[in-house]
């Protein structure tokens, strides 16, 4: 791969500049304890300087021998998720939904892990909509499995599920699982909530908004002003 490439030729690279040190500390007649000695030196005086960088070295060696992932493939590590642009030497750039790229270093990676979407290929896409009390639970969730029958990217096996997730403080909140290829995830994410609002609003399911029942009890309140009214 290019960056097993790459590695090859930055470890040839600094074996080069080492072989050169001895030459020509031998050509000038140093004798070979010294020589030993000064590469040894410059050896420790490198690693020090470039403890980070070898870390990521090391982590890209990792990566190289173990694939955990490859070029193209969907990732979430480091607090952020894109697509896999290049492996470079001493770091990993991606890209994300918003065209932004990350550049970021193999040794954080294998430290802090990574969850890899594109091994199998496809991924669950696990999404929460609200309805209200009032609303017919069976129309909603037909509604669902309606959007998701006739979107094409919504792959047939394993078959998509909708099912009441939980009964919320003011909504009952159903959740759809449908899998679809990796390379649709950003667009489906995007696309799915207009279709079910749509979709509600065509069968008259309401989305509630958050809500907060306030009791009013009048002889109460009366009691409360008396007793501030005599104070």
């Amino acid at each position: 791969s290019e960056t097993m490439v790459n590695l090859i030729i930055t470890l040839a690279h600094y074996s080069i500049l080492i072989l050169t040190l001895a030459v020509v500390l031998a050509i000038l007649g140093f004798p070979l304890s010294v020589i030993v000695s000064v590469i040894a030196l410059f050896l420790i005086i490198l690693a020090i300087a470039l403890q980070q960088s070898l870390a990521s070295l090391a982590a890209t060696i990792n990566f190289s021998l173990f694939k955990p992932f490859a070029v193209g493939h969907l990732l979430e590590t480091c607090g952020v998720m894109g697509f896999v642009k290049e492996v470079q030497l001493f770091s990993t750039v991606l890209v994300g939904n918003d065209y932004k790229t990350y550049i970021l270093p193999n040794a954080k990676i294998q430290s802090q892990g990574l969850t890899n979407y594109s091994v199998l290929g496809k991924i669950r896409m696990d999404m929460t909509f609200g309805i209200s009390y009032e609303s017919d639970v069976r129309v909603a969730k037909d509604a669902l499995l309606k959007i998701l029958a006739e979107d094409k990217r919504v792959l047939p096996d394993p078959p998509a599920e909708v099912f009441v997730k939980t009964l919320g403080d003011s909504s009952i909140d159903l959740e759809i699982r449908p899998f679809i290829h990796v390379d649709d995830y950003f667009r489906f994410q995007l696309e799915i909530p207009e279709k079910v609002k749509a979709e509600f609003d065509a069968a008259g399911i309401i989305i509630p908004f958050p809500q907060t029942d306030v009791h009013f009890y009048p002889a109460a309140a009366k009691q409360a002003q008396e007793k501030t009214t005599a104070m």
